[in-house]
């Protein structure tokens, strides 16, 4: 008598019948239940001994390697290497593009430096600056060339953009005690 011809033993994978009796089976691969019907398959990566550098990945009969996005299996089927993103990507950097590993980062020439944008360049020199001036309040400077620093002074904060969110200026003075005449 084949006790798996009805089709009601609930087998998932295979029927096997002997003596009037069925018992399930799975196919390779997979491991029987403990509802002695139903089959999981077996994770072969968790017996920890995959060496895939990046991640394991479990099929029936056996697991394989993969890497992280960016990565490129190599041909030993375990270890992954950095692809040039420079090369594959558009980058969008100005001037040039420097691969890291897993992704990249711009870079400018000398003189220029790297815009909040991570990919434009600006020369240097175009930001603001903060100055504090001292000059000597001192009679040891004659009244004439104290009026020549003044002026020479004022041509240079002429120069700049003095404003809350530009160049800040400040005055010192000295004599015979320290005087702030205007804070940054």
């Amino acid at each position: 008598i084949d006790a798996c011809a009805d089709g009601r033993h609930g087998c998932e994978h295979q029927c096997v019948s002997a003596h009037g009796v069925y018992s399930c089976r799975c196919r390779a691969g997979y491991y029987l239940n403990q509802d002695k019907k139903t089959c999981t398959m077996i994770d072969y990566c968790s017996f920890g001994n995959h060496s895939c550098q990046h991640e394991c990945v479990s099929i029936p009969n056996g697991h394989f390697c993969r890497c992280h996005s960016g990565f490129t299996l190599q041909a030993d089927s375990k270890s992954c290497r950095a692809n040039d993103l420079c090369n594959g990507v558009d980058h969008g950097c100005e001037f040039k593009c420097v691969s890291a590993e897993g992704s990249y980062h711009c870079i400018c020439p000398e003189g220029q430096q790297l815009q909040a944008d991570g990919k434009t360049c600006n020369k240097c020199g175009a930001g603001h600056v903060d100055l504090v001036m001292v000059i000597d309040g001192s009679k040891s400077v004659r009244p004439q060339n104290f009026e020549l620093v003044k002026q020479f002074v004022n041509r240079i904060v002429d120069l700049l953009d003095v404003s809350p969110h530009g160049t800040q200026v400040g005055l010192v003075q000295y004599s015979s005690r320290v005087r702030t005449e205007f804070p940054l």
